[in-house]
């Protein structure tokens, strides 16, 4: 296989990948709108499990026009025009013509993306070593309770710094809260345990984990704009899952917005990777704070779990539905194109005739007519023609004459 074959399987999964993302997200949105009230949990799953559909799909495309047996063979003629062949193999053909610039253009974003991801890993590490992070006693109580209520049994360690403005969440075999010791002053002790509460629901839910899996789907797929668009959902649903946790457990959702609303004044985002109790952006935070006065904790119902596995399966048929054709499509493609613009074929010889006896299988020659039989004729001379018939004698009028 050549590289040829690789840029080209590339471009193919680009564009395939791009198309999938439109449907998908087309249906999604369109079964939100039906059903407003799908639980959030179940909406941050369909989220999560689109993305996953689309890697999938983007790999399983590259693989297969990476196979060489599923290659459309691109017919350069002189006697092709745009209007004699299908829009569908003018893009193969403009992917063939530009795949080497398609996949420079990938690698290099591909990169970035890995070296910002890396970066942001980089900066967590950095952080959990840094000397001025401080552990007070005091909040370890509310820690536990927090840890209690939501039956988590992993060794969660708290720190308290001066140099971030909004408490996060990191780490998922060790997890660490970091907490702003400058917004001690201003939250009330209700106020830091709904905190606390939001923090502890990350680690419940393994957030940091999923978050990592989601920011390695947008490097790979960063050319899909509906994966941004996704990934932004997601977070809001991530949030929102918190929200109804902490409400669950607090009933006071207006302490818990006045809190959010204090984070909101205070914000910096450190890092991208990190679970950040004020969410994903000020409209996200705005739209929490609303969420959370006019709501109660959101318990699903049947009806409500067979809504959001009915659109997982919609979802799941899109995905294979929207999947690079199959080989027999290929195949029937490739046989109309070379059928159209290839010379045919000649037409096959005639069977040969069998004879016996005979090495190079010559037809016979057709029989001679029949020859007359003659007696000791050597060299078969015709037979002499019958004799001619007798001749009457006429009476000898010479002699008779008186």
């Amino acid at each position: 296989m050549s590289t040829a074959n690789l840029f080209y399987a590339i471009s193919e999964a680009i564009c395939i990948s791009i198309v999938q993302g439109i449907l998908t997200f087309a249906l999604i949105k369109t079964v939100f709108a039906f059903f407003p009230n799908i639980p959030s949990l179940w909406k941050y799953r369909i989220l999560f499990g689109s993305l996953i559909f689309l890697l999938i799909g983007f790999i399983y495309a590259a693989i297969k026009f990476y196979a060489p047996e599923i290659h459309i063979v691109v017919i350069k003629s002189k006697s092709l025009t745009p209007e004699s062949i299908t829009m569908l193999e003018t893009i193969k053909n403009f992917l063939r013509a530009h795949s080497i610039a398609i996949f420079c253009i990938y690698s290099s974003g591909l990169l970035v993306h890995i070296l910002l991801l890396f970066s942001g890993l980089y900066k967590i590490q950095n952080l959990r070593k840094d000397n001025s992070l401080i552990q007070l006693s005091k909040w370890d109580s509310l820690l536990n309770s927090g840890m209690l209520k939501l039956g988590i049994n992993q060794n969660v360690q708290l720190f308290f710094s001066e140099k971030i403005l909004t408490p996060f969440t990191t780490g998922f075999i060790k997890p660490v809260i970091y907490f702003p010791i400058g917004m001690l002053t201003q939250l009330s002790t209700e106020q830091v345990e709904a905190i606390l509460l939001h923090e502890l629901a990350h680690i419940k839910r393994n957030d940091y984990l999923i978050n990592i899996i989601q920011k390695l789907i947008e490097t790979i797929l960063f050319f899909n704009p509906v994966v941004w668009l996704f990934a932004r959902d997601l977070k809001s649903e991530r949030e929102y899952c918190c929200d109804d946790l902490v409400l669950f457990y607090t009933k006071n959702p207006g302490a818990y917005a006045k809190a959010l609303l204090l984070l909101e004044e205070n914000k910096r985002v450190y890092n991208q990777l990190a679970m950040a109790a004020d969410g994903a952006g000020k409209h996200s935070l705005l739209n929490r704070i609303k969420r959370l006065n006019v709501m109660k904790t959101v318990n699903s119902n049947p009806k409500q779990k067979l809504i959001a596995l009915a659109v997982l399966v919609l979802v799941s048929i899109t995905m294979a539905w929207a999947v690079p054709v199959d080989s027999v499509k290929v195949k029937k493609a490739k046989a109309k194109i070379i059928s159209k613009y290839q010379v045919p074929p000649p037409p096959p010889a005639p069977p040969k005739l069998e004879s016996s006896g005979s090495k190079n299988d010559v037809p016979p020659p057709p029989p001679a007519p029949p020859k007359h039989e003659s007696s000791g004729s050597k060299n078969d001379v015709p037979p002499p023609p019958p004799p001619a018939p007798p001749k009457l004698k006429s009476p000898d009028f010479k002699n008779d004459v008186p």
